[in-house]
């Protein structure tokens, strides 16, 4: 028996099915790696991924560079080997271009520069992820005027080609390069004429692509933002702030300065004092004195607009104020901005309303606000989202690009409107939304993400809408518990995960299957098929083995029957059966492994499955690995009778007088001439109304190989011709029996 604490101890699976095959040890070893680095680190919050998700395939283990990556990636021709090599460049490309130990800039932007040029939409939006990241950190005196126009020269060029979401993205970091590309000029004079020249080539370039009408308005922000940078001159302050990069931090006397012209100074200027300001924060001992200047310049700027200089510039004041956002999400990840309330609400408040007005070039906000709002005061964060006036829709659609972002390689099948389900809420405005898509090597999965309640108001919600938003909630839970360490074979995967604050995003991903275990014998039947003895005992002892991993780990189900479990095909007549739902599985680490956490709630099955309710579970509140066991019971009882529920013979009774009978009378369900006769003692003894009665995992799990190996010799000897169908209910029990459980 394989209960208790210590390493978990398989069930014993070497009987071979009628297929042939063997069934191994089911308990493997995979591990949760950090989603970005691909490494086990300490990080306890994710992002998570399977290491079995991103395997790549081995002919792609030499390709370390970018160009290599490129020159191979734009010759495969099958999806397969386009995905493979899209996992190695998650795994491997990447993360050698973003490890901290990587100081080299210049060689840093060549290299993202060469990825742009792959003919994949994922590869090409997270080399422009990249490229923005490093923006914050780039060093001057290592960066190439050369490299900086090529970069930006290819971003320009690849645009139009952009889908909606990179094209934000594009735009964004065009707007930066353009700016470092402004900064060098100034300080480097021998290439002033250079620089101006490609500038205005560049101009013209995006003018005559916005004359389009396809991602027309993007590419005219564009060509209007170059326009105005062109005839831009740096003032002397913005000289003097560049010049003294090497200084320990700004005067207090210059920053006051700057705030009480920074009415009469444009946009660009402003601009490029708060790309200063940035690039003293990673090079000063005194970071937080930086951060204050940013915060103190930028809220004094987007508080005093003046109507004739920024109306000019219109499109140069969305940038800047997007910048002012993903400046503040920079100093709020190295905590340097948390104390400062003030520009918390007014400062973001207003750029993100410039963002998101109908002028504003940009599809949406970028969507690491979401995070800025978790890390401040609630009530802040509340006043921020109610001035921007969101819809639920585009609030989600910021909190999925968050998530993808997070976990490169993640894919949302379709589009995001199409597979959204919400399926869980709070009052306080938090659900869970489930998406089907795809994580690097992963089969399909379920996204189940959580969206946190930003607004100040109320909601009133059904009692089983929070019901199901707390069931959610244990699910993820639960497994993060049960898979820290091992997976199992017979226990739904979860690929990837992410959990952060109360306040903020959290996400699963869980493997999902074609056919509930339910449906797959619904469907033989309908056929007027039938299901060997082998298939139906293999069955039982994968499901039991499933049951027996989470009772190890102090795990009672509470949800046992045939519609927890989904059938997996993993090739032509290999079959297993996998426990997939959660929901109202409980962690009881209480001495002696009974737990009172949960009721049955009602006859109708909405929480806990009435009819195959353990008596104790009734009558007492209790809930343990016995009670699971009863439940067990009626699981093998359904795999025979091709899905009949549970005391389906009295079809003449509703489910109260049934249960009445069941707990005041000691009923017992009907033997059909379906169910062998091994089979029904069996279950027999698993509805022992004393619980210590009940037989453990390992004795049921032998007492099926048992009946197993007596009962093929039995069928070898009968009619072939002889179907073991006609023995399933018939007339209105049968009739019962294909009626679906809510």
């Amino acid at each position: 028996m394989s209960e208790g604490s210590g390493r978990y101890v398989p069930l014993n699976l070497s009987s071979t099915s009628g297929s042939g095959y063997v069934y191994n040890i089911p308990v493997t070893s995979d591990k949760y790696v950090d989603a970005n680095t691909y490494l086990c680190t300490g990080n306890t919050t994710g992002p998570f991924v399977l290491e079995s998700a991103i395997h790549t395939r081995s002919e792609y283990t030499d390709l370390h560079s970018a160009e290599e990556f490129v020159r191979v990636f734009n010759t495969v021709e099958t999806s397969k080997e386009r995905i493979s090599m899209r996992n190695h460049f998650y795994r491997h490309i990447l993360p050698s271009l973003t490890d901290e130990k990587f100081e080299k800039d210049d060689e840093t932007l060549q290299q993202l520069n060469l990825l742009l040029t792959c003919s994949d939409e994922h590869i090409s939006r997270n080399a422009i992820q990249e490229m923005q990241n490093l923006i914050f950190k780039l060093d001057f005196e290592k960066l190439k005027v050369k490299s900086v126009m090529s970069a930006l020269k290819s971003v320009a060029s690849q645009l139009n080609s952009l889908k909606h979401d990179s094209r934000d993205e594009g735009v964004r970091l065009l707007s930066d390069l353009v700016i470092v590309l402004l900064i060098k000029e100034k300080l480097n004079p021998a290439e002033s004429k250079q620089i101006k020249r490609r500038l205005n080539d560049l101009q013209h370039s995006v003018t005559s692509k916005a004359s389009k009408k396809d991602k027309g308005l993007d590419m005219k922000s564009v060509a209007d933002f170059l326009h105005y940078c062109m005839k831009y001159t740096m003032s002397k302050e913005g000289v003097k702030l560049m010049e003294s990069r090497a200084e320990n931090s700004l005067s207090e006397k210059y920053v006051q300065e700057l705030i009480s012209n920074v009415h009469k100074i444009s946009t660009i200027e402003i601009y490029l004092h708060l790309l200063g300001f940035l690039f003293k924060v990673n090079s000063s001992p005194m970071p937080m004195s930086i951060a204050k200047s940013y915060a103190k310049v930028a809220h004094a700027k987007l508080t005093n607009l003046s109507p004739s200089k920024d109306k000019r510039g219109e499109a140069s004041l969305t940038l800047l104020a997007d910048f002012i956002l993903r400046g503040a999400i920079v100093l709020f990840d190295r905590k340097l901005l948390s104390s400062h309330t003030e520009f918390a609400k007014e400062c973001l408040t207003v750029a993100a309303q410039i963002v998101c007005s109908p002028n504003s070039s940009f599809a949406t906000l970028p969507c690491e606000m979401v995070n800025i709002c978790s890390k401040i005061d609630q009530s802040n964060a509340s006043s921020i989202w109610s001035n921007l006036g969101l819809s639920d829709v585009r609030y989600q659609d910021l909190v999925v690009k968050l998530v993808k972002r997070q976990i490169p390689g993640m894919i949302i099948r379709d589009s995001f409107n199409q597979n959204i389900d919400l399926i869980a809420r709070r009052s306080d405005h938090s659900s869970w939304i489930t998406m089907l898509g795809t994580i690097m090597n992963s089969s399909e999965v379920a996204i189940k993400l959580m969206i946190p309640g930003q607004h100040p108001t109320k909601l009133h919600i059904q009692p089983r809408e929070e019901t199901e938003f707390w069931n959610i909630e244990s699910e993820f839970e639960i497994l993060k518990y049960i898979q820290r360490c091992q997976q199992h074979t017979n226990v739904a995967q979860m690929v990837a995960f992410y959990d952060t604050n109360p306040r903020s995003v959290a996400m699963f991903a869980v493997e999902i299957y074609e056919i509930t275990l339910l449906k797959y014998l619904y469907d033989v039947r309908s056929r007027n098929d039938e299901l060997t003895l082998d298939w139906k005992i293999q069955r039982c002892l994968e499901m039991l083995n499933a049951v027996d991993f989470i009772h190890h780990h102090d795990i009672v189900h509470r949800d046992i029957m045939a519609a927890s479990f989904s059938i997996r095909c993993q090739g032509q007549d290999h079959e297993i059966a996998v426990l997939t739902s959660f929901k109202r599985a409980i962690h009881n680490d209480e001495e002696g492994g009974t737990s009172t956490i949960g009721h049955v709630r009602d006859l109708n099955a909405t929480q806990i499955p009435t009819r195959w309710t353990a008596p104790e579970s009734f009558l007492q509140d209790k809930f343990d690995r016995k009670s699971d066991i009863w439940m067990f019971g009626h699981v093998i009882r359904e795999v025979f009778t091709y899905g009949c529920q549970p005391y389906t013979e009295i079809y003449s009774e509703d489910t109260e007088n049934i249960m009445v009978k069941v707990l005041c009378c000691g009923l017992k369900p009907y033997k059909w001439r379906c169910i062998p006769m091994g089979i029904h003692s069996l279950t027999l003894k698993c509805f022992e109304n004393d619980p210590g009665n009940r037989p453990s995992n390992q004795k049921i799990y032998s007492s099926l190989q048992e009946f197993h190996k007596k009962e093929r010799k039995d069928i070898q000897n009968k009619d072939a011709n002889r179907s073991m169908y006609s023995y399933v209910p018939h007339d209105k029990s049968r009739e019962l029996c294909w009626l679906k459980r809510t």
